[in-house]
């Protein structure tokens, strides 16, 4: 098992912010399916961050990994 801690995990969720945040102003940059697929990244980069920023204020000690 591998262990992270809490500051490590923040560290993530601020690094997918910032990444969704450059995929939502390159989506506007560019255009056709380019501008659909960045769009799309920038939506589920957003949606993990936001899962594990509850998981964080929750204050769950445990995060599953499903295959």
């Amino acid at each position: 098992m591998q262990s992270i801690s809490k500051n490590e995990v923040a560290w993530v969720v601020e690094a997918l912010n910032l990444t969704a945040t450059y995929y939502q102003t390159h989506s506007r940059r560019c255009a056709g399916m380019e501008a659909g697929l960045a769009t799309l990244r920038a939506e589920q980069l957003t949606d993990i961050s936001e899962r594990l920023q509850k998981a964080l204020d929750d204050g769950n000690k445990r995060i599953e990994i499903k295959y």
